[in-house]
């Protein structure tokens, strides 16, 4: 319990663990050598509003040795403004990942908007 503790979000904040699934290891390990840095490629976008987040503290997301990229956990922390606009639902929330080796931007649902706004906020 203690080990998740610290990603259990408190106050104005969303929390996000962030892996790459590929079941093929040679593949995986080629793929991970190519995305270091990851964690500082990260965002959720609120229309004109950008939030970036923290990594968790304590945890090794790249190796210097290899630049290879690991899981990686993240703390988001929403000002005012921005909780007002998640809450509010206007607009498109995106999960973003602008890394220059691997590029990706999720839509986050409506419903799941609605609920991480009553859960967390």
């Amino acid at each position: 319990l203690a080990a998740y503790d610290p990603m259990v979000p408190k106050g104005a904040e969303l929390t996000m663990t962030m892996f790459f699934e590929i079941g093929d290891p040679d593949r995986r390990d080629a793929f991970l050598r190519t995305i270091g840095g990851v964690e500082n490629h990260v965002a959720i976008q609120l229309g004109p509003l950008t939030v970036r987040p923290r990594p968790e503290g304590g945890t090794e997301r790249t190796r210097e040795t290899d630049k290879k990229a690991s899981a990686a956990h993240f703390h988001f922390d929403f000002t005012p403004e921005a909780v007002a606009a998640w809450k509010s639902g206007e607009g498109t929330a995106l999960l973003l990942i602008d890394h220059p080796n691997y590029g990706h931007a999720a839509v986050i649902s409506p419903e799941t908007r609605a609920f991480l706004a009553r859960e967390c906020f």
